[in-house]
């Protein structure tokens, strides 16, 4: 005869799920390891199979991915999360998504609450947040994909974040383009001409350039330097 207790309970798995017993890497083992109990999530054997199930589709894809679980939206993530998380993992595992992103929460909340409501995914590219993940401001910039996740009785329990940080490339494009402008006024006729040519460049980015003073070094007869100030922008002249 088998007992309640040999028995899992309908829509649940048993301790150490398969999902975990399959897979290997850093996060797969804090996840088993996790004092799950103390969570909102509650006991690993009494989760539902939805969640078991997105759990292994997490740790199957080497595309980073996290859970937003429950009510309290209880995060969950892959290894090639930790990266996004910074300073901030590994205590972002087991921990309200709105604890984990403080600094991005009034940005992201709200789209949150259109997917867990409308029941359609939402996708941004190169999205901006300033993110304090590391203990200062940093520009970043996102692409993401937020999906509603359900339970067996087709509820809305959950999000899935599909995401990929843009910021190197956003801020290495935005570089380059101002330095390649930059280049096209060599050939100008006038110094007057490639001085004021070249800060209107500079002028274009001010996150990278918030402000800049382009100077001339004249030498004098008696071998002494002069400097001049020609061109500027973001300050006022007379500063």
């Amino acid at each position: 005869m088998t007992t309640m207790s040999e028995t899992a309970l309908p829509g649940t798995l048993p301790r150490a799920p398969w999902p975990l017993m399959m897979r290997r890497g850093d996060m797969a083992g804090r996840i088993a390891a996790y004092p799950w109990h103390t969570s909102p999530l509650g006991d690993m054997e009494q989760w539902p199979s939805a969640l078991h199930s997105t759990l292994d589709l997490l740790l199957s894809t080497r595309f980073p991915m996290a859970i937003y679980w429950g009510q309290d939206l209880t995060m969950i993530y892959n290894d090639d999360h930790k990266a996004f998380l910074a300073a901030r993992h590994p205590s972002a595992l087991g921990t309200p998504v709105k604890d984990v992103w403080p600094d991005v929460w009034d940005g992201i909340s709200p789209i949150i609450q259109r997917v867990l409501t409308s029941g359609e995914p939402e996708k941004y590219e190169e999205t901006f947040f300033i993110m304090t993940r590391n203990g200062y401001n940093e520009e970043t910039y996102w692409t993401f994909c937020y999906s509603l996740l359900r339970d067996e009785n087709c509820n809305s329990c959950g999000i899935l974040n599909v995401a990929n940080e843009d910021t190197s490339r956003v801020l290495s494009k935005r570089r380059f383009d101002t330095v390649r402008q930059l280049a096209r006024q060599a050939g100008l006729e006038t110094l007057s001409l490639v001085c004021d040519a070249a800060i209107n460049a500079i002028a274009t980015n001010p996150k990278d350039v918030p402000f800049a003073l382009l100077y001339t070094i004249q030498v004098r007869e008696d071998g002494k330097r002069v400097l001049s100030l020609v061109s500027i922008t973001g300050l006022a002249r007379d500063l």
